[in-house]
């Protein structure tokens, strides 16, 4: 009687076994025909692609936003995004590049500004050139 119990118990685990392997063998199939999914950073990155051609290879651009109170994440990663450039917040040199929310019609550009708006890339992002003050 135990060596019938003990030959059911082996079949179970066996079985158990093969159904985990099974999965393993199936999701790893899945995950090799699935597309990776897309992280933040790269997302955020990806908007600033076009406008980066337009813009010097290296130095200090302006940087703008109207994203008030929170905004220094999005600050961090126009940095990276922007490498080797330095966007620095305000009027610096002559590009100004900005990074809005929301329509068009909410973008205000910082006061006493001689600007005149350049292109429009999509995704909130403007390059605006400076004119000496």
């Amino acid at each position: 009687m135990k060596a019938k119990y003990f030959s059911f118990a082996i079949f179970i685990i066996l079985a158990v076994g093969c159904v985990s392997l099974g999965e393993q063998f199936y999701g790893g199939l899945m995950a090799l025909n699935s597309k990776p999914d897309i992280d933040e950073v790269t997302r955020f990155e990806g908007r600033f692609v076009t406008v980066k051609k337009d813009l010097p290879d290296s130095g200090m651009i302006g940087y703008t936003t109207n994203q008030g109170e929170g905004s220094f994440k999005e600050y961090g990663l126009t940095v990276y995004a922007l490498s080797p450039l330095m966007p620095v917040p305000g009027r610096h040199g002559e590009f100004l590049v900005g990074n809005f929310i929301g329509p068009v019609e909410s973008w205000r550009l910082p006061p006493n500004r001689a600007v005149r708006s350049l292109k429009n890339y999509g995704n909130g992002i403007v390059l605006i050139r400076c004119f000496p003050e």
